[in-house]
């Protein structure tokens, strides 16, 4: 759990080994890696979860015991979270936070090291609804335009954004994917969240963007003596690009746009689920595609683009 330490040291919440042993923290780790099957992300994400609560409980009441806990201690942790002014949390932010400790006491629970769930009976805020930030089709052909094709650096990142916006991928599932994955195949197989499978057609862009991003990457690792990478996408010292790669990325291409979005990997799978649904996509098509286990999920995605409001409006009205 090396990574777990390093993200934990970074926003200065850590406890010392001992007190994670005490709380049981390293067994509800590995339930989540064996029989949750959670991937890497959620795993960080909920240790991470947990860990502010245990430091709530250490530095407000100089720690707990399991048993002790009840719903009121992790209500009031929540309202403090929410309350601090240093680091505001939202309500979907919140939301996760209590996710992780209810799986946490969930654990403790079916392991018999607690004898009664306090978080069970802890309400769940309900969500606040947004609309996803997304690129109007001409916005996404402006970006895909800026890499600088000739070289190889600017032909990856050029083929890592159309493979984001083609494919609808995470960011996670992206750094995941292998040469095997993709060389000569009109599908990719994608293992997401709950390292659940699902299939992705590859477009016909994108199946050339690949055939010509090969070579060179193969011809760039040669030169590096890094012939040994089986990931597609690499950094410029020829090791598996990370998820901070991409974003940085991602971040540099914006700085040189014009565009005054907020502009992430995650904006391209925004725009992949509402291009489809604009396009007239079936939304339980587009809930496969990007894997979502819930409909409603998906559902953030059917806003209607005034553009789409505008073509409906003249193809229909008598009076267009």
């Amino acid at each position: 759990m090396s990574k777990l330490k390093e993200k934990n040291q970074e926003i200065n919440e850590f406890l010392d080994e001992k007190k994670i042993r005490e709380y049981y923290v390293p067994q509800f780790l590995e339930y989540l890696a064996t029989e949750k099957n959670y991937s890497e992300l959620t795993i960080q994400s909920y240790y991470l979860d947990v860990v502010k609560f245990i430091t709530y409980l250490e530095k407000e009441f100089g720690g707990y015991a399991l048993n002790n806990i009840n719903y009121r201690l992790i209500r009031d942790f929540l309202r403090i979270l929410e309350m601090n002014d240093a680091q505001k949390y939202n309500r979907n932010s919140l939301i996760r936070i209590l996710s992780g400790v209810k799986s946490y006491f969930k654990f403790l629970t079916k392991k018999n090291i607690i004898t009664i769930n306090p978080a069970r009976t802890v309400a769940t805020p309900k969500k606040e609804k947004y609309i996803p930030e997304f690129l109007f089709e001409q916005e996404l052909e402006n970006f895909l335009k800026l890499p600088n094709c000739s070289k190889f650096d600017g032909l990856r990142d050029y083929v890592i954004l159309e493979f984001l916006y083609s494919t609808g991928v995470r960011v996670s599932e992206l750094v995941g994917i292998k040469v095997s994955d993709v060389q000569n195949a009109d599908v990719l197989k994608v293992f997401g969240k709950g390292k659940k499978e699902r299939i992705i057609p590859i477009g016909s862009e994108l199946k050339c963007a690949i055939a010509d991003y090969l070579p060179r990457r193969e011809l760039f690792l040669n030169r590096k003596n890094k012939k040994e990478n089986q990931y597609l996408f690499v950094n410029l010292m020829g090791d598996r690009l990370t998820d901070r790669g991409v974003r940085l990325i991602v971040e540099k291409y914006l700085l040189k746009s014009a565009l005054l979005k907020n502009v992430s990997p995650h904006t391209f799978r925004h725009t992949f689920a509402t291009h489809l649904l604009n396009r007239g996509a079936d939304i339980r098509a587009v809930q496969e595609l990007l894997g979502h286990s819930s409909l409603s999920t998906t559902q953030i995605y059917t806003h209607l683009t005034t553009e789409r409001i505008k073509n409906v409006y003249n193809a229909c009205h008598p009076r267009a």
